[in-house]
Order: C-alpha cells, then sequence, then structure tokens
C-alpha cells in the first residue's frame, strides 16, 4: 500500500492521528513532503526517541506528540486544542 496517508481521500481531513514508531515514519515523511498549505493538522501517536524521527514529526508541522496508546483525555486534550486553533486556508 502507499505510505501516503491522504492518497484516495475524497476531501482532505482536518486532523490527522498518526501512529508511528523511530523504525517506521515512511507516513511522517510522506506528510512531510505535502505543501504545508494542503496539509492537514497532524497528531503524532508514538515512540519517536530519535533525533530523525523528531524532526520528521516537526517538519509534518505536528500539533502534539503523544504516547504510544494514549489515554483518552490526552487525545481529546490534543483534539480540543487543535480545534481550538484558528484555521490558515
Amino acid at each position: 500500500g502507499s505510505t501516503d496517508v491522504l492518497v484516495e481521500l475524497a476531501e482532505t481531513p482536518d486532523v490527522v492521528v498518526l501512529c508511528c514508531t523511530d523504525g517506521e515514519t515512511a507516513e511522517l515523511s510522506a506528510l512531510a513532503a505535502v505543501d504545508a498549505s494542503r496539509r492537514p493538522t497532524v497528531i503524532v501517536c508514538g515512540t519517536l526517541t530519535t533525533p530523525d524521527a523528531i524532526r520528521l514529526a516537526v517538519r509534518c508541522g505536528a500539533a502534539d506528540l503523544l504516547p504510544d496508546v494514549p489515554e483518552p483525555r490526552e487525545l481529546l486534550g490534543a483534539l480540543a486544542r487543535v480545534a481550538r486553533q484558528p484555521r490558515q486556508d
């Protein structure tokens, strides 16, 4: 399959929650390659400990970095913060 999480979507979502680890960052790379004006807000869940993996999260504009399996309140809090941010269209 494709590593582009946005491929074949009829509409670009407002938010993408992406789960990844240091060794599995192809989806982050694909999102980082999307023009920032067309990229949805990204929340990353996972164990990113290497500088390269963290840089990819930054390059794809990650709004938050959560643990592998976030507590529901953590994920809901991240989504609420994203919802409060003004859209940059």
